[in-house]
């Protein structure tokens, strides 16, 4: 049996009852999400963002739901529940067209508005696909985010905090995470690279140096990473970093 045979099953599943994926790239992690409202909030944080999130919701209220590309989810096995593993905008538009009262407010007039003209009915459920496993739908996590539909993709830095997060998981293991995220070993040291450089953050001697606000800026995850990697990538600044 061909160990990706769940993904071309479909199941349907109440769009009420599937929870957004709280490690998501695509989050800060320096915030807490409980409600719809936060996870929303957050990754509609920057104009862009806010603008094709919107684009997504008119989309789905004029068109309704197209299930071109699979929602994957795992059950977790210690409270039952299932989470999305790739989807989550698009469970999140969902979710707040069916109660818009749960958009943030920043959002909430223009949803209300989409709202009113779709059939909340024809969005209570979405087929799925169920991975047997977090571990197994890895994979397609990975493939999916490389393309894009109405599906944002990772930016940058979102791609390499998720190879970073492969890489603390499988204890460095350059061979388990290419066969999961088909990039070469090339692009992979590369992006564990710089986000180690990005952590000297963290040293005290340099934390010292910063003020509050400098320290905050640097440390955000929202930090352009490409000024460090053009910044690395001159041939005197290797040499001297010895890298």
């Amino acid at each position: 049996m061909d160990i990706y045979d769940w993904l071309s099953k479909r199941t349907p599943r109440s769009v009420d009852e599937l929870r957004p994926w709280p490690e998501n790239p695509r989050l800060n992690p320096e915030e807490t999400h409980v409600t719809t409202s936060d996870y929303v909030e957050d990754i509609i944080s920057e104009k862009a963002d806010r603008e094709n999130f919107c684009d997504l919701v008119k989309s789905i209220a004029e068109r309704g739901f197209i299930p071109a590309d699979p929602i994957v989810v795992w059950q977790n096995p210690d409270n039952k529940k299932f989470y999305v593993a790739e989807g989550n905008r698009r469970i999140l538009a969902l979710k707040i067209l069916r109660d818009p009262d749960k958009a943030p407010r920043s959002i909430r007039a223009i949803v209300r508005k989409y709202s009113a003209l779709i059939d909340l009915a024809s969005i209570k459920k979405v087929q799925v696909s169920v991975a047997p496993s977090f571990d197994s739908a890895e994979w397609y996590i990975n493939q999916r985010n490389n393309t894009s539909s109405l599906q944002r993709p990772w930016s940058r830095v979102q791609q390499q905090r998720w190879i970073a997060s492969l890489y603390e998981k499988y204890e460095g293991n350059i061979d388990q995470i290419l066969s999961i995220t088909n990039l070469d070993k090339s692009e992979i040291e590369g992006y564990i690279r710089i986000l180690k450089l990005k952590d000297f953050i963290n040293i005290p001697e340099i934390k010292n140096e910063l003020s509050p606000n400098e320290y905050a800026r640097a440390n955000s995850y929202k930090f352009p990473i490409t000024i460090l990697e053009r910044f690395f990538n001159y041939a005197e600044v290797k040499e001297r970093w010895g890298i």
